[in-house]
């Protein structure tokens, strides 16, 4: 009998081990949390690595369009995030870069500037829900609790995320821009009438999925849809998804301006996305 008892308090001590470094880097969900610090000690010029996340930035140049991809990889979903200038559909805008700042983010990139559509979005920030009227045409891609990337294309999209939250998935963030770029690892088959003038050459960012827990974001100066579309493909995205462009387009690392971006060209915007460090300060 002790001998069992014994047994059974090893094993218990064993998963609560378990539980306890499967769960040492998780963040509160709240959006106003106090993120921490990253380590100074972290950074080069093109990465930063700590225990809780790595971060790598690489450069490219496809048919003519540079690019630039910020590879990230995180040990909890929650240390992938997002933040908005005011509270839930406040028209508040601020600078990304003030933003980044405020919320001690090692990489950051522009989100979809929500503020500016009043109807027929589906968004999510943080757990929280903004807006729940899906656009039939319009994209869109949820974030579940696992850091999982979701995009849905069709007009019966209201229908199908419903049936996601009823099967048991959970949101934690969702976007109402687009369109979906690679889903499922195969380029999509854009639509010439699609919103945000796809065929016109402008600054673009991207969003995307590489595996479990690993993660992209991208920026080019100069793309269209599909210049977007062929990059994630070609970098052999899982998942990638397109953002607000032009002067809304800004990705940061370290507080520094990539691509060329700067101050001046800078636009304040509703919303951005963001990655933290997990580890807490001495």
């Amino acid at each position: 009998m002790k001998r069992t008892i014994c047994l059974l308090c090893l094993l218990l001590l064993l998963l609560g081990t378990a539980l306890a470094e499967e769960n040492a880097y998780d963040l509160p969900l709240d959006i106003y949390f106090e993120n921490y610090p990253a380590d100074p000690a972290g950074f080069t010029e093109t990465t930063y690595h700590d225990d809780s996340l790595d971060v790598r930035i690489e450069t490219g140049n496809f048919q003519g369009s540079d690019y630039y991809v910020a590879y990230f990889t995180v040990k909890s979903p929650t240390q992938f995030r997002t933040v908005t200038a005011g509270r839930p559909n406040e028209n508040v805008t601020a600078l990304p870069s003030e933003m980044g700042r405020q919320m001690n983010a090692v990489l950051m990139l522009n989100g979809e500037f929500y503020v500016q559509r009043t109807r027929n979005i589906f968004i999510y920030r943080q757990g929280q829900e903004y807006r729940n009227e899906p656009d039939p045409v319009k994209d869109v891609l949820i974030i579940d609790d696992k850091g999982d990337f979701h995009i849905y294309t069709s007009e019966n999209k209201k229908e199908e995320i419903q049936a996601f939250i009823d099967g048991g998935g959970k949101i934690i963030n969702a976007f109402s821009f687009g369109p979906g770029l690679v889903i499922d690892g195969e380029a999509v088959r854009l639509k010439k009438d699609y919103y945000f003038v796809p065929d016109e050459y402008r600054a673009r960012s991207a969003v995307a999925q590489v595996g479990p827990l690993s993660y992209a974001f991208i920026y080019c100066p100069v793309a269209t849809h599909k210049t977007m579309r062929d990059i994630s493909a070609k970098l052999n995205m899982q998942q990638s998804y397109n953002l607000d462009g032009g002067n809304s387009s800004v990705l940061m690392f370290n507080g520094e301006y990539i691509g060329g971006k700067s101050k001046k060209t800078e636009r304040e915007q509703s919303d951005i996305l963001y990655v933290v460090s997990a580890v807490a300060p001495d």
